[in-house]
């Protein structure tokens, strides 16, 4: 179980975890004998401010970690969960319900650092996401939204894809501070969760080192920082914040390599690598963002005189390749 902030997890109301502390995300585990019948789970979870993230999963001897699908989960007959929201985590003056259907127990909304140390709250406004002379805006702002200092919007992709050609044609953002990115998540999660199965970085830009482009693959044999390892390379482009320019990605069954327009950036092969290597065997959705600060984008500080701040998309295509 991975929370930010608190969390309890009951089976057949029994406490096998109890983390209910404001917390960054954190990761839970409790071992667990179990027949073939059907348990009930019970998740109390609390956000103490920013967004909300919620994951849990399971291994055992036969199966790796991996997320509970809907296979494996029910509620009155239906797939799916059904809760309670309060809005304090004494579960006082219930003010709404919900009930969510998804393929895995998994929020992720709105702020919290999002495990960087970001500053910004993504919201949905137009102020920050927008369609604009047939190009697509995402726009950072300094602006109080929710507990955070600045405003800004990550979006993506409703389709998942194995393998083909993408690119995304853009102008990056300027500014220091800002940590602009065009990356891949799979959507199934087969091997587990973050990094077990994988992320994908066709694009990284951060303000303060303007015009070096990064890409790089995370996996569960290295995820953290990546430099002068086989997971990443860099080229400089001077002109990425003031030209649009091609960022493409070609992933196959045997590597994925990057490019800026047709000047390769990265390269990695699958040569005889496992799957703690090369996770990259299953389909992936992708996302656009700017982050403000964080470990990465924020290394030189924020420099809020160089906010508003945008990244303009011409567009984004998918190529399969000829049979």
């Amino acid at each position: 179980m991975i929370a930010d902030d608190g969390v309890r997890l009951f089976l057949n109301e029994k406490s096998i975890i109890n983390g209910w502390k404001n917390q960054p995300a954190t990761e839970y585990s409790a071992k667990q004998y179990l027949d073939q019948k059907d348990y009930k789970i019970v998740i109390e979870y609390f956000e103490e401010g920013g967004g909300e993230a919620a994951i849990l999963g399971w291994e055992c001897k036969h199966n790796p970690k991996m997320l509970i699908n809907e296979n494996h989960l029910s509620f009155n007959g239906s797939v799916g969960l059904s809760g309670t929201y309060f809005s304090n985590k004494n579960f006082k003056k219930s003010t709404d319900t919900f009930t969510r259907i998804d393929k895995e127990i998994n929020w992720v909304t709105g702020g919290s650092g999002w495990g960087n140390k970001e500053l910004q709250y993504y919201t949905k406004e137009k102020d920050n996401v927008r369609l604009e002379k047939g190009h697509l805006i995402i726009e950072a702002k300094n602006e109080y939204y929710e507990g955070s200092d600045f405003t800004s919007a990550r979006i993506k992709t409703k389709k998942s894809w194995k393998y083909g050609k993408f690119i995304m044609r853009a102008k990056l953002p300027k500014g220091v501070g800002t940590w602009a990115a065009f990356w891949g998540l799979p959507t199934d999660w087969k091997y587990g969760g973050w990094p077990y199965s994988g992320e994908i970085d066709v694009l990284e830009h951060v303000g303060h080192n303007e015009g070096h482009i990064v890409s790089s693959v995370h996996n569960i044999a290295k995820s953290g920082d990546l430099y002068k390892s086989d997971q990443q390379n860099n080229l400089f482009f001077k002109d990425a914040c003031d030209t649009f320019n091609d960022y493409k990605l070609e992933w196959n069954e045997e590597k994925i390599t990057t490019y800026i327009n047709n000047k390769k950036i990265f390269e990695y092969q699958k040569n005889d690598k496992k799957w703690q290597h090369w996770p990259f065997d299953e389909k992936f959705h992708f996302l656009f963002n700017i982050a403000v600060g964080g470990n990465w984008g924020g290394e030189k500080g924020v420099e809020k005189s160089d906010f508003p701040t945008k990244m303009e998309i011409d567009y984004f295509r998918v190529y399969k390749k000829a049979i």
